[in-house]
């Protein structure tokens, strides 16, 4: 059975160990070898060549999405694998586990054409979503292509949803044999992985040729009417939302936002670097609860909920989430660990260098609340 990785994960040596054996990086494909085992409250799988995995981090192949996401930087969707409507556009990366609003619809060729996704979004550039009806666009490096699979990844998952229901069936069964498991050494439960869906890697189109061109072209339309077809009426008044966000007086507001965060950080003692970044430099981490909360503040940024605990899994001492989730509603993160690991959805929070520092930069929260 197939797995694939919601978001950077840990495989550890064996159940009732926290030993880290190695780490993977989201969208990773790994295969079990077994059941499922329950130990000490958590949902174990093992895996080959050797290890287990925490089954809450991970999604079975037959659930991912007949979409798939390409790599930043790429000039759009390979030939017939288009997603060529604005509601389809947010239905595949609502699909993909993403946030698609605030959106851009327009047409315009210095970006990707058709759909593409930024999932950072930046003070000057707060639109997730975008679709682009201008052809022949190009690349940029803050935007994802988001697709149709190709035929063959699609074949390949409906070939493995016999395999992974097996594979379901049998925890059923394990469950009880583990109940007398010996329960491991307490471990740091760590902030929730994320509810980013797993994504394919992306996938070359067929080979040239009539056939296949054409069984291609086929099946990408077949799945092109059945995505139209299952659009809610929820998703399409969402889309209707979304362009009601484009009127001048919601840009007018958001500007404001984002000039009085800005101008927060100028003035502030500390910084945020960029989301995926693996700590602060030496000699500039936030050294206590108290002070990184502090530091969120400053910046303008909203701190609660926090997440406070020990755990490699992600960056160590001050970060933070600006855009969480249902299943991740951490912003604050102080990471007690002495050795982290980046995480994409985290920014660590450092103090600034004392050259860069502006002359009025106080440290202090600012007064009114942040703008978020």
């Amino acid at each position: 059975t197939v797995l694939v990785a919601r978001s950077p994960a840990t495989i550890f040596t064996e159940p009732g160990s926290w030993d880290t054996l190695r780490l993977i990086s989201g969208g990773q494909r790994i295969v079990a070898s077994g059941p499922v085992q329950r130990v000490g409250g958590f949902e174990l799988v093992p895996v080959e060549p050797s290890g287990v995995v925490e089954l809450s981090s991970f999604a079975l192949l037959q659930d991912l999405p007949p979409y798939q996401q390409l790599p930043y930087g790429t000039d759009g969707c390979p030939e017939g694998l288009h997603i060529e409507s604005a509601e389809e556009c947010e239905a595949a990366i609502v699909a993909l586990g993403m946030a698609p609003r605030p959106a851009w619809i327009s047409n315009f060729p210095g970006l990707p054409s058709f759909c593409s996704v930024r999932e950072q979004a930046q003070s000057g550039s707060a639109e997730r979503m975008h679709f682009n009806s201008a052809k022949g666009g190009v690349a940029r490096a803050d935007l994802a292509p988001v697709c149709l699979l190709p035929q063959e990844a699609a074949q390949a998952a409906a070939q493995a949803q016999a395999a992974a229901q097996a594979f379901a069936h049998s925890t059923s069964g394990a469950e009880a044999a583990a109940k007398g498991a010996k329960t491991p050494n307490a471990r740091p439960a760590g902030p929730a992985t994320g509810a980013k869906a797993a994504k394919p890697a992306p996938v070359k189109p067929a080979p040239a040729g009539a056939g296949a061109a054409s069984t291609a072209a086929g099946s990408a339309t077949a799945r092109k009417e059945k995505g139209k077809s299952e659009i809610s009426t929820e998703t399409q008044n969402a889309l209707n939302k979304m362009k009601q966000t484009n009127t001048p007086d919601v840009k007018e507001r958001t500007q404001a936002r984002q000039a009085k965060k800005a101008d927060l950080a100028r003035k502030s003692d500390f910084q945020q670097l960029e989301f995926g970044a693996l700590g602060c430099p030496p000699g500039l981490e936030i050294p206590s609860v108290d002070e990184c909360e502090r530091a969120i503040l400053s910046l303008g940024i909203v701190s609660r909920p926090a997440w406070i605990s020990a755990f490699p899994g992600l960056p160590s001492k001050c970060s933070v989430r600006e855009s969480p989730t249902k299943g991740s509603p951490e912003r604050m993160h102080f990471n007690s660990a002495q050795e982290g690991t980046p995480r994409s959805d985290l920014a660590p929070i450092c103090k600034k260098a004392r050259g860069d520092r502006s002359p009025d930069a106080g440290g202090g929260t600012p007064a009114g609340p942040p703008a978020a």
